[in-house]
């Protein structure tokens, strides 16, 4: 099987979340982190950009979903794209 690439949209829970914080428990829980982008939204708040790439195998997504949603700070995540390499 090939590999995927998928882009995720994290939101913080509030303005007070240190993004840079989330970044780096994101990268001690994820091996597969390729790529991490702070976007600003609009008064103050700012979303993760995060992308990953794993293997094309059934449930991997749901697995780091649920690692990415775990951490401290994520109120919120949405799948953005997802690409075959």
């Amino acid at each position: 099987m090939g590999k995927v690439a998928t882009t995720f949209k994290l939101m913080p829970e509030s303005v007070e979340v240190d993004l840079e914080k989330v970044q780096a428990d994101i990268k001690e829980k994820l091996e597969c982190v390729q790529d991490m982008k702070i976007e600003p939204i609009g008064f103050g708040l700012n979303s993760l950009l995060v992308m990953v790439v794993t293997e094309d195998s059934e449930g991997g997504m749901d697995e780091i979903e649920n690692t990415l949603t775990s951490i401290d700070g994520v109120s919120d995540l949405e799948a953005l794209s997802s690409t075959l390499l």
